[in-house]
């Protein structure tokens, strides 16, 4: 509640009562879900922005240097990977 006075929104002046409503708990409830909600979409805008080509070549560098198979690369094989995929000069 502080943080909403602090950015200038009323106080909702709910009586004790009323703060204990089963309405009031649904609605807290609600805005609960649909903020979530929001925040999920958004959080995800930037997954359609992805590069598809980008995502292949990194992956072939990655299969190529997975050795053994299991899906895991050695520390020691890590500075030839990121050299491999032109993120270390």
């Amino acid at each position: 509640e502080r943080l909403c006075g602090n950015i200038g929104l009323p106080h909702h002046h709910l009586t004790a009562t009323q703060h204990t409503s089963r309405e009031v708990k649904w609605a807290a409830l609600l805005g609960g879900v649909i903020g979530v909600s929001i925040g999920c979409i958004l959080g995800m805008f930037p997954l359609l922005f992805l590069d598809a080509e980008e995502d292949k070549r990194l992956k072939q560098i990655f299969h190529d240097l997975d050795e053994s198979g299991r899906g895991m690369i050695p520390v020691t094989e890590i500075s030839v990977l990121l050299e491999k995929a032109g993120y270390v000069p």
